[in-house]
């Protein structure tokens, strides 16, 4: 082939046309690439994995289960408690009560005397 201007390619390097064409050759029949000749050794390699995860998925499903029931009554439980305005009213007052029995303690004392 006759000299190209270089092309930029994905990875924003300046390639000629030869060096382009090379790199596609590689990846269709070099060593390592997707047509090389372990490949079925790979895909054998990969369905027992495939098998294995399989077989873990399905002994976590029992254990999904239980944690759902347990989600469940979790759920039902909270449901019960006080929410948040209960208890910043119920902290509100409370913060109230205080600071007035604070103030007026000497009032208080005056009132029922001191022993």
């Amino acid at each position: 082939m006759s000299k190209d201007k270089p092309i930029s390619d994905i990875t924003g390097q300046d390639r000629t046309t030869e060096e382009l064409l090379a790199t596609v050759q590689t990846l269709h029949g070099g060593p390592g690439g997707p047509y090389s000749g372990d490949m079925e050794a790979r895909v054998a390699k990969l369905e027992a994995e495939i098998a294995l995860v399989a077989r873990d998925t399905s002994a976590m499903r029992p254990d999904l289960a239980s944690a759902r029931e347990r989600l469940a009554a979790i759920e039902v439980k909270v449901d019960h408690l006080p929410g948040k305005g209960f208890m910043v009213t119920a902290l509100l007052l409370t913060l109230t009560v205080i600071s007035a029995l604070i103030a007026y303690f000497s009032y208080i004392i005056a009132a029922f005397g001191s022993g």
